[in-house]
């Protein structure tokens, strides 16, 4: 079914499959991976609950990021190098580059993590 735009209605499930990895991942170069993680699954939890509304939107991935990127800065500490467990054993990754990101502005990592990532 169709909703008053004329877009064809999202079924949850399926917009989790798609969007979750995405969201989780581009969290990941702001707060670490745990974080990152629970970010992620609270804010695909309020968009469970509030389907009928975020649904619809134009950008529900983009919506749910921001309400888990919120999530992130309400237990806020210092993104550090070891939040990537074992990246300096990966043979195709600089061993420094753990340290690298961590010294990057939030703002420069986190794009770093959205194009590369």
């Amino acid at each position: 079914m169709d909703d008053a735009t004329g877009a064809p209605d999202l079924d949850f499930s399926t917009f989790m499959a798609e969007a979750e990895p995405r969201v989780r991942r581009a969290l990941v170069g702001l707060a670490g991976p745990e974080a990152a993680s629970d970010a992620t699954a609270e804010a695909f939890e309020y968009a469970w609950e509030h389907w009928s509304r975020v649904g619809p939107m134009a950008n529900p991935a983009g919506y749910v990021y921001r309400v888990a990127r919120s999530r992130v800065g309400r237990r806020r500490r210092r993104w550090a190098p070891g939040d990537l467990p074992g990246i300096d054993r990966l043979p195709d990754v600089e061993p420094a580059l753990a340290g690298l990101l961590a010294a990057l502005p939030e703002r420069q990592r986190v794009c770093a993590f959205l194009v590369h990532g």
